[in-house]
């Protein structure tokens, strides 16, 4: 579904904006590698069939996405006029990386119950978690960028929204 926002993007977004888009998307890519876990879970979930050790697995793998990323991502968002000065050349763009960043926080978090869903194989109940991200990002980026014409930062925020609403 965020496919189809590329033209939505096209039309309101100006060929620099993309850039900046883009520089902050790759650089929450490359803190993300700092901050996820991804295969940890399922590699001890299954080590053991027993209820009680799996629920252990859970809880300290949530401890450690919950912890670890937040401190790392309090400490940047400090910092966010700075980094957003050396990756794109304006501190005025540090808004944005807060927005970023608080989303790419956000979404460790939900990915949690979306990699349970996988884990216990409940397709249904992951459909419904990665559908309603989906369709809450189309809709709040029609508003944010269309409507209400924030650019870029629409299309952050509409990221962070839609994180928002499956953490709910």
């Amino acid at each position: 579904l965020a496919f189809l926002l590329v033209p939505l993007y096209a039309h309101f977004l100006t060929p620099s904006e993309f850039g900046v888009l883009e520089l902050v998307l790759a650089t929450m890519a490359l803190i993300d590698v700092f901050i996820a876990l991804p295969g940890t879970l399922a590699r001890f979930y299954f080590d053991k069939d027993d209820r009680t050790w799996r629920r252990e697995v859970v809880t300290t793998y949530f401890a450690i996405e919950a912890a670890w990323p937040a401190l790392l991502i309090a400490g940047l968002m400090l910092f966010s006029g700075p980094l957003a000065d050396e990756v794109a050349g304006r501190t005025t763009y540090g808004t944005l990386f807060v927005i970023a960043l608080a989303d790419l926080y956000l979404t460790n978090i939900v990915d949690l119950p979306m990699a349970l869903c996988r884990l216990r194989r409940k397709p249904i109940a992951f459909a419904f978690y990665a559908l309603s991200r989906a369709v809450t990002m189309v809709v709040f980026s029609v508003l944010f960028v269309a409507v209400w014409e924030y650019g870029v930062k629409g299309i952050l925020l509409a990221s962070l929204t839609s994180a928002g609403v499956v953490f709910v």
